[in-house]
């Protein structure tokens, strides 16, 4: 499991230089050499990273190890998020064998909350006006720009939290396919951004879309005419057909 990147769960080992309580404390004294504005902004950083840290030890996330394992350009933060988000689906996943039902959309969504996305540049067809990322992680292949097909790293670091998606849209596959399972090469996660008008062009076939959360808005705008013989900007408002994904 080491050599192909996946995650050994077990006990957190203690911090050499103390425990994270301690750590905290030391923290305090750090902050004092800061100008109030900035040592705030210090304070809620390291706290949040503090919190995550002690989620990993209920969860029996070793980071010392894991973090080993990284690859790019992922900070502790996110790696720690990444983590718990994976352990929470590996617990999920079990408790889904055991007791012979689905995954829940509650469950779906605790993942996510912990999950930290990546801050996406290269999704430039979605990308709303003045913006110059997006948090945007896919799951399973890609393309990429010498036409390669390759597994994404989130798919291969994170594989329970994969599991998850995937089990969760295969038990709740569109009754036009009598029953059958819904395939698909690819899973786009996205989060907090509506994305602007835009036509999917790597897409074969249908597709499946689901939001999740409490959010305003998040309708997905369908042109059922739409033959592309025009700029997608140039498509009539009027004609499109407001779709409720919640």
């Amino acid at each position: 499991d080491y050599q192909r990147k996946f995650i050994e769960i077990k006990r957190l080992k203690p911090h050499k230089d103390g425990s994270i309580e301690e750590q905290r404390e030391a923290s305090e004294s750090f902050f004092a050499h800061f100008p109030p504005g900035a040592a705030k902004a210090l304070r809620a950083r390291t706290e949040k990273t503090f919190h995550a840290l002690m989620l990993a030890e209920a969860l029996g996330v070793d980071l010392q190890d894991a973090q080993k394992l990284r690859e790019g350009n992922e900070t502790l933060e996110m790696t720690v998020g990444r983590l718990l988000a994976d352990r929470t689906a590996q617990v999920v996943l079990e408790a889904v064998q055991k007791e012979g039902r689905r995954v829940t959309e509650h469950e779906v969504l605790s993942v996510l909350r912990l999950w930290q996305f990546k801050k996406n540049d290269t999704r430039l067809n979605v990308l709303p006006e003045g913006q110059e990322w997006v948090h945007s992680d896919t799951f399973g292949l890609i393309r990429s720009r010498d036409g390669r097909y390759m597994v994404t790293n989130p798919t291969r670091e994170y594989p329970h939290v994969t599991e998850l998606l995937n089990t969760f849209l295969k038990d709740r596959s569109p009754p036009q396919l009598g029953g059958g399972y819904f395939p698909c090469t690819s899973i786009s996660l996205n989060s907090g951004y509506a994305a602007k008008r835009h036509r999917d062009g790597g897409n074969q076939g249908p597709s499946m879309i689901r939001g999740f959360g409490d959010f305003t808005g998040g309708q997905l705008a369908y042109w059922p005419d739409d033959d592309k013989s025009c700029a997608v900007e140039s498509l009539v408002h009027e004609d499109r057909i407001p779709m409720d994904i919640s």
